[in-house]
């Protein structure tokens, strides 16, 4: 007979042992441990909140000064993300909310499973089911729910405010992310994602879930140039520009149904689209009439713009000399949801044009820390060659030059050349301490590709460049010919690199349009040859391999 084992209490353990249990729970065990005991409260709770979101919603408000008004809570927080998304007041209305959100293409991921549904659960799309051809009452209050309290917090600076209150209890802060995604984005990690939401996107998304179908008009912000000359962007650059698409065209075309009595399912009520499709066109053809120029037809027409208020809360953060002294990381988390085709993932480029105040603000910042981690992202200008010749005048490089300790960069620069935002030494390693390189969507020059290889191959272990261009009117070598010279490289034990990818790159101009969600521009020649044929990609295991390339879309 076996002899009874008596129980083990937890704390009898040495604290370092309780602080690493602790530190493996879910958040929903980590919450039950810490109502167990003093002693386990006290442990258990810098590991609730390591990533801590602040923004002008009330809810994520509540939630931040919350935590900020308890110490163990606040001072585990290791990222601090600033979450810079906004609402438009035209939805407000209930009217227009419902007319926009009857157009199908305004309301475009209504029956996409969130990427983190259980796939045990039924499907939001299924054979039978019966959608209403606009959205309900219930819908609207979500929306009216992150509204209220929105644009007066912006507006007071409510989130700054509470944010410098907070700055000093943090006390292990590493990481801060900017960041525009919103609750239709699909992320893995970084901001919004399976790694962590803020309470807004996490209440939005369970209800979402919970009706198996997306709520229209997440709460979002396009980064986008703001359209006035260069010399005249005193008003761009403010904490409250902000540029609602939508309110414009209301305002010069009228709201976009005719009145109370005519408006559609003003009632929370709403038709059929299966069952009822005349009904269906009725509506349709309806608010086109009924819509001014027909502006609700226009994705753009849902864009909801600023460009520099973002790097306004970041500076509070970075301008503050002990938070400076703990951050290793930055990262701009740029949403892929972009409505026009002239803007891509990013925060616009002009903000580092001579007329921004930013890169010396940033630069002198980004002096004082010890970043060993930094994503930047950047929106090019497809309109003119502007963004070429900012990337070209040195203050992106400037701001990258700031921070030699880096061991981690991924840059995105769209278009634009990528050496031109590196800082360039001579005959030195730019970032001495570089282990892992990322670049995407820009434009590469063959030759400093292969020296900035060369100098950094003491530290660097991992390459992954995707979706760039190589300009055959600027540069004679192409893609294989830089394979070939890395090969050398490596034969010649210059270059060490333990993982590599080069995938979907082309020997093309720089084209317009993001690789990573879909949206790269894709031309045809005068036979009707696809550019997508100029495509290519190789892996690397120990050596390179040329694989087929996938196809972009």
């Amino acid at each position: 007979m076996t002899a009874p084992t008596s129980s083990i209490n937890l704390l009898s353990f040495p604290e370092e042992i309780i602080n690493a249990t602790v530190q493996r729970l879910p958040g929903t065990a980590i919450k039950a441990v810490r109502e167990s005991c003093k002693k386990l409260n006290r442990i258990a709770s810098p590991y609730l909140f390591p990533v801590l979101y602040i923004s002008c919603h009330q809810l994520d408000l509540d939630v931040f000064r919350l935590v900020a008004s308890n110490p163990l809570l606040i001072g585990g927080v290791r990222e601090l993300v600033i979450d810079d998304t906004t609402v438009s007041s035209c939805f407000a209305d209930w009217r227009t909310y419902h007319a926009a959100a009857s157009h199908d293409h305004l309301w475009l991921s209504r029956k996409a499973p969130y990427w983190n549904h259980n796939p045990r659960v039924t499907q939001f799309k299924e054979e039978g089911r019966v959608w209403s051809d606009g959205p309900d009452k219930e819908l609207w209050h979500l929306f009216m729910s992150v509204f209220r309290g929105h644009h007066e917090n912006r507006l007071a600076h409510t989130d700054i405010d509470a944010l410098k209150q907070a700055l000093p209890s943090f006390k292990s802060l590493r990481s801060l992310v900017v960041t525009n995604r919103n609750a239709d984005d699909e992320d893995y990690t970084g901001a919004q994602s399976l790694e962590s939401t803020s309470p807004v996107v996490k209440m939005w998304r369970r209800f979402g879930t919970q009706r198996r179908e997306r709520p229209p008009f997440p709460p979002r912000c396009d980064w986008i140039e703001g359209w006035v000359q260069s010399s005249d962007r005193t008003p761009v650059l403010t904490l409250d520009w902000l540029d609602d698409q939508l309110q414009k065209e209301i305002e010069t075309y009228g709201l976009p149904y005719d009145s109370p009595a005519k408006s559609p399912a003003h009632d929370g009520g709403s038709l059929n689209q299966e069952e009822q499709s005349d009904n269906d066109q009725d509506t349709v053809s309806w608010l086109d009439e009924h819509s001014g120029n027909g502006y609700l037809r226009h994705r753009e027409n849902r864009i909801i713009g600023r460009e520099a208020r973002v790097l306004f809360v970041a500076l509070e953060v970075l301008d503050d000399p002990c938070i400076r002294v703990q951050l290793t990381e930055f990262r701009v988390d740029a949403t892929s949801d972009v409505l026009s085709s002239y803007y891509q993932p990013g925060l616009p480029i002009k903000l580092f044009d001579r007329h921004s105040p930013f890169p010396e603000r940033l630069e002198t910042a980004f002096t004082a820390t010890n970043m060993t981690k930094f994503h930047l992202y950047l929106s090019n200008d497809p309109e003119s060659n502007a963004d070429r010749e900012i990337m070209r005048e040195g203050r992106v490089a400037s701001v990258l030059g700031s921070m030699p300790h880096l061991e981690e960069l991924k840059l995105e620069p769209h278009g634009m050349p990528v050496f031109s935002a590196i800082p360039w030494k001579y005959c030195e390693p730019v970032f001495p301490h570089v282990r892992d390189l990322e670049i995407s969507c820009g434009d590469i020059d063959p030759n400093i590709l292969i020296e900035f290889l060369k100098r950094h191959d003491p530290t660097l272990e991992r390459l992954s460049i995707w979706y760039c261009s190589i300009n055959p009117d600027e540069h004679d070598d192409e893609w294989e010919d830089v394979i070939r010279k890395m090969t050398v490289l490596q034969e010649r034990r210059d270059l060490m690199l333990k993982e590599a990818e080069v995938t979907l790159v082309y020997g093309l101009d720089p084209r317009d349009g993001c690789g990573h969600d879909l949206r790269l521009e894709i031309r045809e020649d005068w036979f009707g040859n696809s550019e997508e044929d100029a495509f290519r990609s190789w892996e690397y295991d120990g050596i390179w391999v040329k694989v087929p390339a996938k196809p972009l879309g």
